[in-house]
């Protein structure tokens, strides 16, 4: 699905970002803003931020990335790429693990980006990001929360993976479309 049917679909009309931070002006096309939530910044999640941050024609989709260097600290290296080229990024602490206390600081300063720059669509990747994403969209009453789960964490089981399941069953609420990147999701 292209972002820009997403952008429909949810009702917006594509804004660019706001002139104050410089990052297109007045008069400029106004390319559908995505703001990439991410925690996990490695694998495949990692490579697909990358390739479509990196491949999108700018004209048609400005990105921008909330992320986390805790699990890969060498993430920082493409957080200053992305930075060179123009991209927003935030750096917040997110952690793999459940842990409300982190988590509910994590909520908090994506709630406070959402509320201060404006996004046509929030897309939160994997668990975590995708968690945070979706709830901080809700919150700063942001009406185009995207998710691309990249593996279901409930798809490995146990109790771990029930509680990702009731957690998901909740999120789903929240979102506006779930893309998929694989058959199983």
């Amino acid at each position: 699905m292209r972002l820009e049917t997403i952008a429909e679909r949810c009702g917006v009309e594509p804004s660019g970002y706001r002139e104050s931070n410089g990052w297109i002006g007045e008069g400029d096309p106004c390319p559908v803003s995505v703001l990439h939530v991410l925690e996990a910044t490695e694998g495949g999640t990692r490579r697909w931020l990358e390739n479509v941050v990196t491949g999108l024609d700018p004209a048609r989709v400005r990105s921008a990335c909330v992320c986390s260097l805790r699990r890969d600290p060498g993430f920082a290296e493409v957080v200053e790429r992305f930075r060179r080229q123009g991209v927003p990024v935030w750096v917040v602490d997110m952690r793999r693990e459940i842990s409300p206390a982190a988590d509910l600081r994590a909520l908090s300063q994506v709630t406070r980006i959402l509320r201060e720059e404006q996004f046509d669509v929030v897309h939160g990747h994997s668990a975590k990001g995708g968690m945070i994403a979706r709830l901080a969209a809700r919150r700063a009453g942001h009406s185009c929360a995207v998710y691309t789960p990249h593996a279901f964490p409930f798809l490995a089981g146990g109790l771990s993976g029930l509680v990702y399941r009731a957690l998901e069953r909740c999120a789903i609420r929240l979102t506006r479309a779930l893309l998929a990147v694989s058959g199983a999701e």
